[in-house]
């Protein structure tokens, strides 16, 4: 059962069961960013995936990894 404190994140892209604050995740993110001479500074940021442990495992063991870029 589903501690009543839990706070919904995002539906893993593998089995698509919430994924709720507090997990631990897989995720594959995009950065867009600025190079400046003794920092970087980020200007854009967006998760582009979000798994479970066992999802990710299953990916990983198959060699596959699915993501959506339509909004690029």
């Amino acid at each position: 059962m589903a501690n009543s404190t839990e706070q919904y994140f995002c539906d893993c892209f593998g089995c698509e069961r919430p994924i709720n604050t507090g997990e631990n995740v897989h995720s594959i993110s995009y950065t867009y960013e600025k190079i400046e001479s003794n920092f970087i500074v980020p200007e854009f940021g967006e998760a582009l995936g979000t798994w479970c442990n066992d999802c990710f495992v299953k990916m990983k063991a198959k060699g596959e990894c699915k993501l959506s870029l339509d909004h690029f």
